[in-house]
């Protein structure tokens, strides 16, 4: 349950965008804490704890997570290329949250929240219209 709560402390904490990160716990509550938002938005999903294993002595906790990058979809006349341009944009901000959760997980200078976790599963994927009218990037990470 420990790092459950760390993980859950660090992704809240992260900071890769001037705005703060803004946690949820699903749909329902991301389109409300986004309703009055504006620009790029940093999302991330409480994450949850599974535990497998035969006996308490072989459990493994796997901690699954969604961090979202998001803007407001493009209203009016769009065309493909604009599209394309925005999502295209925001994937800077994927790459930089993917090398800080890197960083923090491995080697001498890694963050003391994310002892002993490391990522086994991160998956980056296209979302649209999420929490209402939002476009961007879903990592779908597990450690």
């Amino acid at each position: 349950m420990q790092k459950l709560i760390n993980l859950l402390r660090y992704l809240v904490n992260m900071r890769v965008t001037e705005n703060e990160v803004i946690p949820v716990v699903d749909d329902t509550h991301g389109t409300e804490r986004l309703k009055s938002a504006d620009g790029r938005q940093v999302v991330v999903s409480y994450p949850s704890l599974r535990q497998t294993g035969e006996t308490s002595n072989s459990y493994q906790d796997q901690l699954p997570a969604a961090i979202f990058v998001l803007e407001k979809a493009m209203a009016g006349q769009r065309t493909d290329k604009d599209e394309l341009e925005q999502y295209l944009s925001m994937l800077a901000t994927v790459d930089m949250i993917l090398k800080t959760l890197r960083a923090d997980t491995l080697g001498y200078n890694a963050c003391p929240r994310l002892a002993g976790m490391t990522i086994k599963v991160a998956n980056t994927v296209p979302v649209y219209k999420v929490f209402g009218s939002w476009v961007g990037w879903m990592i779908e990470i597990e450690f």
